[in-house]
């Protein structure tokens, strides 16, 4: 089974390295992007804004939950 497993490896990095070599990417001279009036920049430190408060709720509520059923599990082997 391993040296299936390395042969297929090395088949893949050979077939990979002979398409990589034959086909290449047109490469653009210069990426541009059109005036649309929305300030990006505000709008991704709004988002990330947003979504570090939904992150913070989650763990907390991890670990919130992780300590309840410590708790609880203490309980039963000091009184049960």
């Amino acid at each position: 089974m391993k040296a299936y497993k390395a042969l297929r490896n090395i088949a893949c990095a050979l077939i990979l390295g002979a398409v990589s070599s034959i086909y290449t990417l047109p490469a653009a001279a210069q990426v541009t992007l059109p005036d649309t009036g929305v300030d990006v920049g505000g709008a991704v430190t709004a988002t990330i804004t947003a979504l570090g408060a939904v992150v913070l709720t989650i763990v907390t509520g991890y670990f919130a939950f992780l300590l309840v059923r410590k708790g609880m599990q203490w309980g039963r082997r000091a009184f049960g």
